[in-house]
Order: C-alpha cells, then structure tokens, then sequence
C-alpha cells in the first residue's frame, strides 16, 4: 500500500469483517438502530393514516358538496352538464314527487322523487353503478321498511314496477334514505342541483355554482355539510404534522449511539492507526460499517413499521410509506453525517490514550 493508505477495497472487507467477527455486539447494535428508525416510520405512518382517514370520513360526509336551487327550479340540462366540468367530480338534479302509498303495504306512505343519474352518486357518496332499465331506486331505510330487495316488485297505484338499486344516503342526506326514487334523464327541471367538486378545488364550488346557473331568481347555493364541522384542515395537518421532523432526534440518538460505539473501540481503533491508517481511512472504515448497519436497518424498520400497520387493519399508500422511508432516511443520513466528526473527536486523546495502555 503506497503512502500508508488502505485501498478503498480492503477498509470495506475489512469492515464487513468486523461486524461479522463482533457477533452478538453488532447484532445488538443493528437490532437497536432497526427498532430507532421503525419508531421513526411508524410514527409517520400513524400521523398520515389519522389524517387520511379523517379526509376520507370528510370527503364521505360531503365536505365538498354544494347545492344549488332557486324560487322556478333548476335546467336539469344545465346541471347535468356539470358533469363534464373538470372540477366537477359528479353533479345532478332532483325533484320532489307526490307521496306514495303501496298497495302491497296500505299503512306505510313514502315520499317519491326524481333524480337524475349523476344525482344517485353525489348523494350516496359512492358510485351507484350504470341503470340499465327503468325502476324505482329506494333508499335504504325505505327498502328495510318494506323488507324489498333489487328484483322485487312494487305497486304503486296502477303501476307495477322493479326495485332495481337500494342505495343508502344516510351519510349525506338521511331524509332521502326513505325515499322512492326514479331516474330520469336531464330533461325539464330539477328542485336542487348537487355537484360535488375535487378536494383541491372545493374553494371555487359556490362560485362556479353561482355563475352557472346566473340570472335565475333566488338562487341560493349552500355547503352540504355546515362550516362548523370543517374547522379541521386535513392538508393543513398534514403538512404540519410534527411526526416529519421526528427524524431530528432519532438522527441524535444514532449519532450517540456511533459514538458509544467508537469509545467502546478505542483499542481497536488505535491498533489501525498504528499500523498505518490514517485518520480519513478510519473514517472510512467506521462510516462503512456504519452505513452496512443503518442500510440494513433502515430497511428493515420500514418492514417493521409497515407489518405492525398493516397487522392493526390500515391500508397503506404508495406515498404514505414514501413518507415513513424519507423520514425515517433521514435520521440515518444525519447520524452518517456525524460519523467523520465523531471519528475525528473519538480518536484524538482517546487513541493516544489506548496506545500508552498497550
């Protein structure tokens, strides 16, 4: 080796060696640095899943629909037409009909009504599915009532009709969960236009709702769901979630726990410099060692994290473990960090000491 250096080569089979020969001491090291940094992901993991579910039960609830209607009713075609606006998520429209009584059940009364076919989703919160035939869509309270299904049929007066979808509307509207429904094209109008918008541009809902129907008299456009019950800002929290800079003190705490490891070897590490390894070679051969531990580590703290969310019944994004790994790669990249500065000041008296005790 010319000059006293170690080949770049050697220092990393040489460290390899040197976790491998310290057995239980670098098991225990590796063990404790996994544990660190899957607390660090895990953490994240839980914040961002709190907060997502949270949206969801928002976005569930109808946080970011808004109705619209006037003193003579809506264009069924004007609303209907929402629906090929790109912040538009879904929209359309419904009528209050006559109050129905069915034959096969005289003592009940049931309100009647006409939607269109976006009106089905917007109001459910969820995706109804295409109707392939004409029928009556009861909500979910009315089906339990009459004890009706999808296929059975219904008199009401003179007609004969399918139940062709039971859908519930509890969270978004519980009156027309015991309604009667049929769907109807976009014809004529409608009492009420619901449209629900995306979550990024739920801010300009009242607006566009305002200047889409603009010129009909009295129009009023409303939030579904009432301000008080949005004083919570999901995007807010999340950007603001402390868990992200958790890796600050994990990285500390790695970082203590090199330099304990680097006391432990005073001996050891003198006897390199002895023989001839400068102090940029120990950094190397320390930070080598260090960076096979924090890097199996670092993975297996993400398995840890994900396994114990995913044994408590979360489900997990791409993006959300995303948010774990960085964080928690984080901590590992700032202790790396302080492996030359810990090197440099570990092996300076402690070094010389260790070589006067041999």
């Amino acid at each position: 080796m010319s000059g006293g250096e170690w080949r770049l080569r050697v220092i990393v089979n040489d460290a390899s060696r040197n976790f491998v020969a310290r057995g239980a001491a670098s098991l225990a090291w590796l063990v404790l640095t996994s544990l660190v940094l899957g607390t660090i992901a895990l953490a994240e993991l839980e914040a961002v899943d709190r907060i997502r579910r949270f949206e969801a039960e928002r976005v569930a609830a109808g946080a970011y629909v808004f109705v619209a209607r006037s003193n003579d009713g809506l264009l069924a075609g004007r609303c209907d037409s929402l629906r090929s606006v790109d912040a538009v998520r879904e929209a359309g429209g419904i009528s209050e009909g006559a109050i129905v009584n069915l034959r096969s059940a005289p003592g009940l009364y049931f309100q009647s009504g006409y939607v269109t076919p976006g009106a089905l989703n917007v109001m459910s919160g969820t995706d109804v599915g295409p109707l392939t035939h004409r029928g009556w869509v009861l909500g979910a309270a009315s089906a339990m009532e009459l004890r009706a299904a999808p296929g059975w049929i219904i008199d009401v007066g003179a007609d004969r009709e399918q139940v062709i979808r039971v859908v519930s509307f509890e969270r978004r509207n519980v009156a027309i969960n015991r309604w009667m429904l049929q769907v109807v094209g976009p014809i004529g109008l409608v009492d009420e236009c619901w449209a629900e918008f995306d979550r990024a541009t739920e801010g300009v809902g009242p607006l566009l709702l305002a200047a889409w129907f603009v010129g009909e008299p009295g129009l009023e456009v409303k939030r579904l769901v009432s301000a008080g019950t949005l004083s919570r800002d999901p995007r807010e929290e999340l950007l603001n979630r402390p868990q992200q800079h958790g890796w600050i003190p994990g990285g500390m705490g790695l970082a203590s726990v090199a330099w304990f490891v680097i006391l432990s070897r005073r001996r050891e590490t003198a006897l390199y410099t002895a023989v001839g390894l400068s102090r940029p070679g120990l950094v190397m051969l320390v930070g080598v060692e260090f960076l096979l531990v924090v890097g199996v580590a670092w993975v297996a703290g993400i398995l840890i994290a994900t396994g114990v969310m995913y044994a408590s019944g979360a489900t997990l994004s791409g993006d959300q473990v995303l948010m774990g790994a960085v964080t928690s790669g984080s901590a590992a990249l700032l202790a790396s960090i302080s492996i030359p500065i810990l090197v440099v000041v570990g092996s300076g008296s402690a070094i010389a000491q260790a070589l006067k005790e041999t």
